[in-house]
Parts: structure tokens; C-alpha cells; sequence
């Protein structure tokens, strides 16, 4: 099986390292560009060789779950699986996204050139963090703040279209997990609706947004549970 996993904005392949799966590949999704979010699902898609006949399963955690989706629907047929994050399907309407795209430029202008430290704090204390258990420690050295900003504005949520009905499409079984403390974002998955019987959503007691490190035994067991349904 290819178990490809991708982490969020800010996020690095070894966040995901707690599980200590061995068929698990972590993905750097600035590897990369992202001047759109369909151009960056192309490109990773192309940049795969799998195997014939290998089952492939791909994971994406908030910004790495909403390139996951861009990847899914450009491609459904290379996949025969997916396990989706605290992810946003798309807002509805244009002034939504008009003020989301304001705000990530905002965002982008403060990654050119404020003070780190500072910058994270505020990162963190973003409202989407506020019932998280677990925060990230990050450093500058492991970025190139050039590629944050192209994140933020090329992979805005409010240059994304709704994607809905694209992902009531897709064939393959998905599973959707949020954090039950991230009301928000179970709100947004109970708007979705599957194709495949094997699709649902999960919510995870005593998590926010960022789930798979606040509940890491809940999250890895949940997982398991889906890939051997699937298999």
C-alpha cells in the first residue's frame, strides 16, 4: 500500500513521525509550487510513480487536507482511498471568499518580514487554535518564508471554489475527521455528502483543529479502523 500523508501550512513531514508506520510516506507539500491550489494537485499528482496494482491512500491535515482534494479530484482514478483533516470544502459566496483572500494577504505581508517569534504567537492565537490541547514548536531555519507567502496567497481558502459537489463525486471511500472542540469545522462536515458507502465522518472528543497530534492514540486507532474496512 502507498500511504501518502501531507501536514498543514507551517507543517512538516515528520509531524506526522508519532505514528511509526512504516508504509506511512510524509510529504513536503512546499517541494511543490503553490501558485494555485489546482496547479499544485496537478504537479503532485504527475510527480508520483506508482506501482501497478498498489493500493494508494492519501492523507491531508487543514492546508494539506484542502491539497489532498485538489489532488483527488484532478486524479480519481489514481486513488482508491483518502483520509481528510480539519478541512475547509470551500466557502459559498464571493464575499466570503473576497475577505478570506483580504485576510491571507494580510497574513502574507506579516510572513515577508515580521519578527518570528512574534509572528508565531500570533499564528497560534488564531480563534480556528483556541481549543487545541497541543502546539507546534517552529523554527525559521526549516523555512523559506518566500514559499509561506506564495501558501498563503496561491493556496488562499478564498481563491478556492466550493468543492462540494466534486467531493460527493469522488468514488473512492473517505474518511473525514475533525476535532468535536472545532465546532466550526464539524459544522462544514456535516455539509458533506459521499458517493462511496464507505465514506463518513468522524469527530474526535477532547480535540480542536489540530487533531491528530491533541489525540494521537484516538487518531491512529480511527485510521487503522478505516484502511482495514477499505482494504
Amino acid at each position: 500500500m502507498n500511504f501518502l500523508a501531507l501536514a498543514g501550512f507551517l507543517g512538516l513531514p515528520d509531524d506526522w513521525d508519532f505514528l511509526e508506520w512504516k508504509n506511512l510516506n510524509t510529504i513536503d507539500w512546499q517541494q511543490f509550487s503553490l501558485n494555485s491550489l489546482e496547479s499544485w494537485g496537478k504537479a503532485f499528482n504527475q510527480s508520483l510513480n506508482f506501482s501497478r496494482g498498489d493500493s494508494r491512500i492519501l492523507m491531508g491535515y487543514s492546508l494539506g487536507g484542502r491539497l489532498a482534494l485538489h489532488a483527488l479530484i484532478d486524479q480519481p482514478s489514481l486513488w482508491q482511498g483518502a483520509i481528510i483533516i480539519s478541512a475547509h470544502p470551500g466557502l459559498i459566496n464571493d464575499q466570503e471568499r473576497q475577505l478570506r483572500q483580504q485576510r491571507d494577504l494580510e497574513w502574507a505581508k506579516r510572513f515577508e518580514s515580521e519578527n518570528w517569534d512574534h509572528l508565531m504567537c500570533a499564528w497560534n492565537g488564531q480563534e480556528v487554535f483556541a481549543n487545541d490541547g497541543f502546539s507546534f514548536s517552529r523554527k525559521e531555519k526549516h523555512y523559506q518564508r518566500f514559499k509561506l507567502v506564495q501558501a498563503l496567497v496561491g493556496g488562499s481558502l478564498g481563491s478556492q471554489i466550493d468543492l462540494r459537489k466534486q467531493i460527493a463525486s469522488l468514488p473512492f471511500p473517505i474518511l473525514w475527521i475533525t476535532g468535536a472542540q472545532d465546532t466550526r469545522y464539524c459544522q462544514l462536515a456535516q455539509s458533506l455528502t459521499f458517493s462511496n458507502s464507505h465514506s463518513y465522518w468522524k469527530s474526535i472528543e477532547k480535540a480542536g483543529h489540530r487533531v491528530p497530534w491533541s489525540q494521537p492514540q484516538v487518531f491512529s486507532e480511527m485510521v487503522l479502523t478505516f484502511l482495514k474496512e477499505i482494504a
